[in-house]
């Protein structure tokens, strides 16, 4: 039960009553989707309005007056900023228990399930035995809450790694925009100018004896370039295929 405050004040418990009566159109209990407009207003989140719901109701479909002020009181506290309790006082389910109407007394017996109602007619020892198994449930609801939220949290890592390698491979991809740009400039270049100087090499060489650029050199640097510059841009598509 930890350290929540369950002590409800007077003015609160008659505020509460009033807002049963509002929610439960003058029965005795009220179902979770009578209370669609309290979620509505709560300002919490589905999975939290459904924790304090499951909490209350001791996994029952529908809760008391008595069951509902305490759901007010939790929902409140949470909505303050209090963290959630993990259990419920002996003493506050059996308030519970006993608030439980008659005409619910004789529900039919279902196998598998228990008729939490019929505890009013049981003694001390056996509502301790009832408030035994109720535990037992929280526990395992607990449970599967923090498998859950483990399983969330592999989900959220998976994305993070997405996002980085999808930003691994669009940094990937400017630099190989840039290499390219860079290797048409080159060609530019030497197609502009490098060929001319290199015939001027060349003739230069052919006239020394000497060895300056032959005019097969520059051809072939040209076309080195060439093929490097279609290898880059195969790559670049085949990157923003993968993005």
């Amino acid at each position: 039960m930890g350290d929540f405050d369950w002590y409800v004040s007077p003015s609160d418990r008659f505020n509460y009553e009033s807002k049963f009566s509002k929610f439960s159109n003058d029965d005795d209990e009220v179902t979770l989707s009578q209370l669609e407009p309290l979620y509505q207003t709560s300002h919490l989140s589905q999975n939290e309005f459904a924790q304090i719901w499951t909490l209350i109701s001791l996994s029952q479909p529908s809760i008391n007056q008595e069951q509902f002020i305490y759901f007010q009181h939790v929902l409140a506290s949470r909505r303050r900023g209090r963290p959630l309790p993990v259990g419920i006082p002996l003493a506050v389910k059996e308030a519970f228990l006993k608030a439980k109407p008659e005409s619910k007394m004789f529900t039919r017996y279902i196998p598998g399930t228990r008729d939490i109602a019929a505890s009013t007619w049981k003694d001390a020892a056996q509502l301790q035995e009832e408030a035994i198994i109720v535990e037992r449930d929280i526990v395992e609801y607990e449970k599967q809450r923090e498998e859950a939220e483990a399983r969330l949290a592999d989900l959220t890592q998976t994305s993070d790694e997405m996002g980085g390698l999808a930003s691994y491979k669009r940094n990937h991809l400017n630099s190989v925009r840039d290499d390219v740009a860079m290797l048409r400039e080159s060609v530019k270049l030497l197609k502009s100018s490098g060929v001319d100087g290199g015939n001027a090499a060349w003739k230069a060489g052919e006239n020394s004896g000497g060895s300056g650029f032959q005019k097969q050199d520059i051809n072939d640097i040209i076309a080195k370039l060439q093929i490097e510059k279609q290898h880059l841009e195969a790559r670049k598509r085949a990157l923003q295929s993968q993005i």
